[in-house]
């Protein structure tokens, strides 16, 4: 019996030593899949492989947004309540300059409630008109009429009544300093409910 026991117990040492021989082997294989630590194929040019490489954006973002802007650009614009020259113009990618010259207009037309306007097809991203900016005013004289005044700094009736917030029936009062609108007021006038407006 002794002989048995002590002939047995080699073999089984040598599968123990065996088998943690392996152990350290199964261990780091089964580590560096869970980990991804296995190296990847080598690249002779050193350059990153093809399905990792980023694409090169073929135009800027800036380019790519007027592009898309220009897209979504309808032909017309029917004014609504509440429009000023300046919102329709920055709502849709334009400048004022480009908006008046698209329909024939000047800085000194203003736009009606229901009028149609054409939006142009492409913007050059030009500021302004240029014209100069600063406020004018005029001092109502005797014998002054809200007709004479427009024509004398050629502009329409309706735009100084609508830049002094006044209204058709409006009496001029000597003395009274009226706002003689230029492009920068123009632009920020509200449409108005109907296209003629006859002198007070």
């Amino acid at each position: 019996m002794r002989k048995k026991l002590s002939s047995a117990s080699p073999s089984r040492r040598g599968r123990r030593v065996a088998a943690l021989a392996v152990a350290p082997v199964a261990i780091a294989a089964l580590t560096s899949v869970i980990l991804g630590l296995t190296s990847a194929p080598a690249h002779s040019d050193g350059t990153a492989p093809k399905h990792l490489k980023p694409k090169p954006d073929a135009e800027p973002q800036a380019l790519k947004a007027a592009r898309s802007s220009a897209i979504r650009r309808p032909a017309r614009y029917t004014v609504v309540e509440g429009d000023t020259l300046r919102d329709v113009a920055s709502r849709y990618g334009v400048s004022t300059a480009e908006l008046l010259a698209a329909n024939g207009l000047s800085w000194r037309t203003m736009i009606a409630i229901g009028q149609e306007l054409r939006l142009p097809r492409e913007s050059a991203g030009s500021a302004n008109l240029e014209v100069p900016t600063s406020i004018r005013s005029h001092r109502v004289a005797a014998g002054d009429t809200l007709e004479a005044i427009a024509r004398e700094y050629r502009v329409q009736p309706r735009a100084i009544i609508s830049a002094n917030g006044l209204h058709q029936t409006s009496r001029l009062v000597i003395g009274q300093r009226l706002v003689i609108p230029n492009a920068d007021v123009m632009e920020a006038l509200p449409a108005l409910g109907a296209p003629g407006v006859s002198p007070a």
